[in-house]
């Protein structure tokens, strides 16, 4: 297939990752888990724009119409949306009567810290039930669909042109990019502003954090694709911060480029940050895939020897610790998952089949020792298993194996 950017360029393999299920796809029945499917998994780079993507087309339909994932269950993540709300407003001097769209909104976690500042003209777009029923319970409006030439129509139809867009987390998870951003062009005026976050590998790969990488993930966002995608629709990038969040992620703020606004001063900086970096480089890729397949081999290698003498159970059942069990080999090491998401429990993970029990439930795993999956939460829940009174061993194994008693 060719770029998502709309250059029309073959994409080359850089990282086979696969065959893998979709990681989110948590069944009711165990039979059910099983029967999912294994789909092509690489990860490869256009030959000409360089944008980091994966190399085969998803059945983001399949992924994203029954979605289980909700923004409230993810650690501080609701912190952080507030915190941008806050800056948005601040910086951009947003008032109570602006329109605020936001474009794959799952929840309405983030539209409802407008609400709580006496915005009232709040539109969610999102394709997931769930994701409607829960906005709705914080009186957002949604429009269950996904965003496409039919959505800008209605959208301003029914409320016309936003005074700020966000796209959180949703942009990199988006087939064709440039037909994307050619209705959300249409969409704007020359107030509209457009916030956009998502995850920023340079700084994930840096702690190791390769199971970020997954089918619902399409691209990889730099700031450098942004600005290619800016100068195709005569765009400006305003402004471009990374945060912690997601173990790196970048958010960049954009408007149209006859409008008042002008580049920031930050976006300079960090485009002479990827280029020291060389982030394009295919030997960048190349690098951390040898750092990853050696802590996969040593990872193996640690949890043989425990298996052989204590059965062991997983904490995490979510995207990321399906894509990590998959490459990782893991799941002949654990028997079952335990996690906090209520949408999870009770269910069985994709392909591997694991049955999700609640954490609190881990003192019934009697002489069990724990792999932590969600390693990105690591002190979150070291926290859990202390307040739970666990005493027992526990491994991580990224972004390296450590192994060591709580007592």
């Amino acid at each position: 297939m060719n770029c998502r950017n709309g250059c029309k360029s073959p994409i080359t393999e850089l990282w086979n990752l696969g065959p893998a299920p979709y990681g989110d796809l948590f069944s009711p029945t165990i039979d059910a888990a099983k029967k999912n499917n294994l789909y092509p998994f690489r990860l490869g780079s256009c030959s000409q724009c360089g944008l980091l993507q994966l190399c085969d087309k998803t059945d983001l339909r399949k992924q994203y119409d029954d979605y289980l994932y909700l923004t409230q269950v993810t650690n501080n993540l609701v912190d952080f949306y507030s915190q941008i709300c806050e800056r948005l407003i601040t910086e951009y001097k947003l008032t109570t009567t602006d329109f605020i769209l936001d474009i794959g909104g799952n929840d309405g976690s983030f539209l409802s810290n407008f609400r709580k500042h006496g915005f009232s003209k709040l539109l969610s777009v999102d394709p997931a039930k769930s994701a409607q029923i829960e906005s709705e319970k914080k009186k957002i409006a949604v429009f269950r669909e996904y965003f496409d030439s039919s959505s800008v129509n209605k959208i301003l139809m029914n409320f016309g042109r936003p005074r700020l867009i966000s796209i959180n987390y949703t942009f990199a998870n988006i087939e064709n990019l440039a037909e994307f951003c050619d209705n959300l062009y249409n969409l704007m005026d020359l107030n509209t502003l457009v916030s956009i976050c998502t995850g920023y590998h340079p700084d994930q790969f840096s702690i190791g954090m390769f199971d970020y990488i997954g089918h619902d993930h399409l691209t990889y966002l730099t700031l450098a694709d942004f600005e290619y995608l800016a100068k195709i629709f005569s765009l400006v990038i305003v402004a471009a911060s990374r945060h912690e969040h997601k173990g790196g992620s970048l958010q960049v703020v954009l408007a149209k480029k006859e409008s008042q606004y002008k580049e920031g001063h930050a976006v300079r900086q960090l485009r002479q940050r990827e280029f020291f970096m060389g982030i394009k480089d295919k030997k960048y890729i190349e690098g951390f895939k040898a750092q990853v397949n050696k802590n996969r081999r040593i990872a193996k290698q640690k949890l043989l020897k425990v298996r052989e003498k204590k059965n062991v159970i997983a904490i995490g059942a979510s995207i990321s610790t399906t894509y990590l069990t998959n490459y990782f080999g893991l799941g002949k090491f654990y028997t079952s998952l335990l996690d906090d998401d209520r949408q999870k429990i009770g269910k069985f993970s994709p392909y591997f089949a694991k049955r999700v029990y609640p954490l609190e439930s881990i003192l019934q795993f009697a002489n069990s020792d724990v792999l932590i999956l969600a390693w990105q939460h690591t002190f979150k829940l070291l926290e859990r298993l202390k307040e739970l009174k666990f005493k027992g061993k526990v491994h991580l194994i990224l972004p390296k194996y450590q192994g060591f008693k709580l007592d």
